[in-house]
């Protein structure tokens, strides 16, 4: 204590031998009001004005000016705390600027703000993102209409902006995509940019093939289908001299060999695509041609008859079986590459299931799916699951992935389709609930504990009677006291 006073004493005939006394008198006020400030806030309205008259932009200049010497001691440095429960609105209010955060706006809904968009005449996401930085977009519309509108029928930009109406934004594979492609008979990159400024690209061949497809993408030759457009007239290895060449390169994956194809140490001889070069030559698969396999692969008819022996039920154990490492050597473990339009359909056919995936079944309408499901009066996501596994009683033509099935169709949620959100609703809507007393006895006798235990048994549809309502402190508001009291557990 000495010590500390004696270091005060000393620190204080130093300040005031440099500092005359009006000043030293000035500094002292000034740390005194510093200090007492804190419990002298100004009132919100107040502060607010006063910080409005600085025309600070956003919270970035607010940090920095609170930082400074020249911030009124009588503004909080955290009024977003301090006035918390005496009017703030945000920041947008507090310093004037109309801004306010997306969870305290109200937005078109999404038709609407996506019909006035369209209006726009925007070319592609870049322009959407120019458009957004001149201050003409309204507020009523938001800049991320992606995540806004995450549930509520956003689809893509293009769909957004109205280049490509309807488009959920997903393009095709690459084998599908090159396909596609070389079908058109383009010979070179000119034909290629003349087609896709065209009116007959579709929407799921992407404009810039090496950047959507950069694990794939091998050259402009193999994506047009002219193997090779620089070197027309090449003549490639036989295919023995090819894969014998090969080997001694010890290439283990395809990663690897497209990696080598890229770098200016592969001959020219040597083709980017030996399977279609040497497809009528000898080949019979990648791991044969590296040297990785000696075993041919036996035809899809055999190698689905030595599937079938194994009782796998879905594509997950399967894989898992190929993890295992006990699948033989004439057995592909990407069979719906290898046997493609050689036999492959699809996986319940491969294991010998007999079922049928969601993409290829046709199912009934979401009307008629969702009368069929309701009647079944299932209570939960998890009911749901169990009910809808692969070998459970769920009949073909409903889907086991409605959402995915009926998206833009109807679907609105898992709730509204099992019929137990519409059941709620109508609870919701009885008037003559029982009295609130009569009320907690049941809650008492049911013996719940806490809120969340009150709602889950609520949620679960099970015992409790309509006339008992789901939020008993909205049904009761004029005689509710709290859980505590209402659940006969307040001592």
């Amino acid at each position: 204590g000495s010590k500390g006073s004696s270091g005060s004493a000393e620190l204080f005939t130093m300040i005031s031998e440099t500092l005359s006394e009006s000043d030293l008198a000035e500094q002292l006020s000034i740390k005194l009001w510093e200090k007492l400030s804190r419990f002298n806030w100004l009132p919100f309205e107040e502060a607010r004005e006063y910080v409005q008259k600085l025309g600070l932009k956003n919270v970035k200049e607010w940090n920095s000016y609170k930082n400074t010497k020249k911030v009124n001691p009588q503004l909080p440095l955290y009024p977003q705390g301090t006035y918390k429960e005496k009017g703030w609105n945000g920041w947008g209010d507090y310093l004037g600027t109309g801004n306010f955060s997306n969870i305290n706006r109200t937005y078109l809904t999404f038709k609407k703000a996506r019909a006035l968009v369209r209006t726009f005449n925007l070319k592609n996401q870049n322009d959407w993102r120019d458009y957004c930085k001149t201050g003409d977009r309204p507020n009523s519309i938001p800049s991320v209409p992606s995540k806004v509108y995450k549930n509520e029928g956003w689809l893509s930009f293009g769909d957004w902006i109205g280049t490509t109406p309807g488009w959920g934004g997903d393009y095709k594979s690459f084998e599908e995509a090159r396909e596609y492609v070389q079908k058109l008979g383009l010979k070179n990159v000119k034909e290629w940019n003349k087609f896709i400024n065209s009116k007959k690209r579709p929407v799921d061949i992407p404009v810039n093939p090496q950047r959507m497809y950069k694990e794939e993408f091998i050259n402009w030759g193999d994506w047009l289908g002219a193997l090779d457009i620089r070197d027309r007239n090449i003549k490639y290895m036989r295919y023995e001299e090819a894969s014998k060449f090969v080997q001694t390169l010890k290439i283990k994956t395809h990663k690897e060999w497209k990696e080598y194809c890229k770098s200016d140490k592969k001959p020219k001889e040597l083709p980017f695509k030996p399977e279609r070069v040497y497809k009528d030559d000898g080949w019979k698969g990648f791991k044969l041609f590296i040297g990785e396999r000696l075993i041919e692969y036996v035809s899809y008819n055999e190698a689905q008859n030595y599937v079938k022996t194994l009782g796998l039920k879905t594509m997950i154990e399967w894989r898992g079986y190929v993890k295992s490492g006990k699948l033989p050597e004439f057995i592909p473990s990407n069979p719906q590459y290898h046997y493609k339009n050689k036999g492959w359909t699809h996986g319940g056919d491969w294991l010998g299931t007999g079922k049928t995936p969601d993409s290829m079944r046709s199912y009934r309408s979401f009307k008629e799916a969702r009368k069929y499901v309701r009647a079944l009066n299932l209570k939960s996501q998890k009911e749901w699951v169990e009910y809808a596994r692969e070998f459970g009683d769920r009949p073909d033509d409903i889907p086991s992935k409605p959402a995915r099935i009926y998206k833009n169709k109807g679907w609105s949620g898992l709730k509204d389709f099992l019929g137990y959100a519409h059941q709620r609703k109508a609870w919701s809507n009885v008037k003559k609930y029982v009295s609130f007393n009569d009320a907690k006895i049941f809650a008492k006798k049911m013996n719940i504990k806490t809120q969340k235990e009150w709602f889950n048994f609520a949620k679960s549809g099970g015992e409790k009677p309509e006339n008992i309502p789901y939020k008993p402190h909205n049904a009761y508001k004029s005689e509710w006291k709290n859980w505590a009291d209402f659940l006969g557990k307040e001592k």
